[in-house]
């Protein structure tokens, strides 16, 4: 009984620590938008929720800025913003593109993708809305990176590339562990997440899951 509990403890403590690797690694290991070097026919851009920094969060506009910088740079042809935040207005994706534009961007190369609400959404649907021989790098900040490539190779297709868009540890310290715990929570709901629907797919019942399962 000792040894099945000792068993179970450390599993326990696997599940944490992990994630809690993924994050730092994510973190530590992605390269800077800034200094990413080669060219992409498209760069997908991740959205987060809406802020006070025109229209977006902090984390949404460095990323919107980033993007921009890769389009105006050359280093890629066009932008697919994508993050609807659950209906709320104004939409995450349009106004990261209206912020683009405003930096410089062509308005025919910033599109948006208003569907997702979530990492995985983000993946499947910007995924669509890309031809099969077009390559993309990633864009977003550097905890969210590794979760958001494997999120697109479980949506069918890993990035050619990823970068983040500014080091998070900058920011307030506060504001750093929360985002550290929170990303490394998300890893465990989204391996259970995608298992599931892949199963259910494989199976030919992904439509008996709810209907938001993958928000």
């Amino acid at each position: 009984m000792r040894r099945a509990l000792r068993r179970l403890g450390w599993l326990a403590l696997l599940a944490l620590l992990l994630p809690a690797l993924a994050v730092s690694g994510s973190m530590a290991l992605s390269p800077r938008c800034a200094d990413l070097d080669g060219r992409w026919d498209a760069a997908v851009v991740l959205g987060e929720g809406l802020g006070r920094f025109r229209g977006l969060s902090e984390g949404g506009l460095d990323r919107t800025l980033a993007g921009a910088g890769l389009q105006t740079s050359g280093k890629v042809a066009t932008l697919i913003f994508s993050g609807r935040n659950g209906g709320r207005t104004p939409i995450v994706a349009d106004e990261m593109a209206r912020i683009a534009v405003a930096e410089g961007v062509p308005p025919g190369a910033a599109r948006a993708e208003i569907r997702s609400d979530s990492t995985l959404e983000n993946a499947a649907y910007s995924l669509a809305m890309l031809s099969p021989d077009e390559t993309f790098v990633v864009v977003t900040e550097g905890y969210h990176l590794w979760r958001s490539w494997a999120s697109f190779a479980w949506a069918g297709r890993a990035p050619d590339a990823i970068c983040q868009s500014s080091p998070i540890a900058n920011r307030d310290p506060a504001f750093v562990a929360g985002r550290l715990a929170r990303e490394a929570a998300a890893w465990g709901l989204n391996v259970a997440r995608g298992t599931l629907w892949s199963v259910a797919a494989l199976l030919g019942r992904e439509d008996d899951l709810p209907e938001r399962f993958l928000d």
